[in-house]
């Protein structure tokens, strides 16, 4: 039988038969069957040495999503679409319509830059949980969604200068945005970048106000969002009391570097049990923070892009960079 297909596929092209083959890896297609393929898609394969024997390097890989492909011969990206539920059926509608009857969708690409005013519109809020708009999903270009249930954490980390503090603004500004009645709080480390304006209703005067910032907090009635930014920076018995604090109104949101929250013994490790969170630009390793595996190639992810995390589940995102966008210069003649 295995002979009989052989033939099929590789001279079925003049009589209008056009194979898709799927296969694990290069070694799992026959040599004689994959030198008579001129057109390959390559998709997420199992470590770096498998995509170096289709020839490719490391810089050629695209950030591999779910559906992203890679074409073989011009190194083109690509995005599979997902087949519909009713596919005979689907495909029944196809052939009773003229070719042109359906054009190709169009697919526009994602900005350079994307900031809180761009998706803050999407943000909403429950009396169980937060939904704060921190950039957009790279699959589909629509806002990127944080669920944030009060009563639990979320841990944004990623290195400097990767939007972790912007991210943070973003979720100060769609608790606002969703509901005004949400009381925010936040603390910084000294020289932190955590500027979020009227967004914020409570943060310490300085070191010395922790202790009462975190007492407020504790006492404060309805819901509330704390935001605790550059975390790796900062501890004590002010943060252990916030860590351990068993209240279904408060979510706590702990951003900083990934090295640092993973520390035994740092502030934020009962926070991490929650499994939510914002990985950007994380490393493979970096997922055992929130309890997911990532694939290797997870660092080749662009200086502001990361994954959205939620219980082992991962959305790919492009995260905010700012709340506004800069004003255009006026044109000069």
């Amino acid at each position: 039988v295995w002979s009989e297909l052989e033939r099929v596929l590789t001279a079925g092209r003049p009589f209008g038969v056009c194979p898709v083959l799927t296969a694990k890896d290069e070694r799992a297609v026959p040599s004689a069957l994959a030198s008579a393929i001129p057109e390959r898609l390559v998709m997420r394969l199992g470590g770096r040495h498998e995509y170096a024997a289709m020839g490719l390097r490391s810089a050629d890989l695209p950030s591999f999503v779910p559906g992203r492909a890679l074409r073989l011969d011009d190194l083109v990206e690509l995005q599979l679409v997902e087949p519909p539920r009713e596919l005979g059926a689907h495909i029944a509608g196809l052939g009773a319509e003229p070719a042109d009857a359906r054009p190709p969708m169009r697919v526009d690409s994602l900005p350079s830059v994307v900031v809180v005013d761009d998706v803050v519109a999407a943000a909403s809020a429950s009396p169980r949980e937060l939904r704060a708009a921190v950039g957009l999903d790279t699959r589909t270009g629509s806002p990127a969604v944080a669920t944030i249930p009060f009563g639990e954490a979320y841990l944004v980390s990623g290195p400097s200068r990767s939007a972790r503090s912007a991210v943070m603004r973003a979720i100060a500004s769609s608790a606002k945005h969703a509901d005004p009645e949400i009381r925010v709080f936040a603390v910084e480390a000294p020289g932190g970048d955590l500027s979020t304006g009227d967004a914020v209703d409570d943060r310490p005067l300085g070191p010395d106000d922790v202790a009462a910032w975190v007492e407020r907090i504790a006492t404060w009635t309805g819901r509330r969002i704390v935001l605790v930014d550059d975390a790796d920076r900062l501890g004590g018995a002010s943060f252990d009391r916030l860590a351990a604090l068993a209240d279904d109104q408060v979510a706590v949101v702990a951003a900083g570097r990934v090295e640092s929250l993973r520390t035994t013994g740092h502030w934020t490790t009962p926070l991490h049990g929650w499994r939510r969170g914002a990985l950007i630009r994380p490393t493979a390793s970096d997922g055992e923070l929130l309890g997911v595996a990532l694939a290797d190639d997870a660092a080749r992810l662009a200086r502001h892009a990361g994954l959205l995390v939620d219980h082992g589940s991962t959305t790919p995102f492009m995260a905010v960079v700012g709340e506004h966008h800069a004003p255009a210069e006026p044109s000069r003649r």
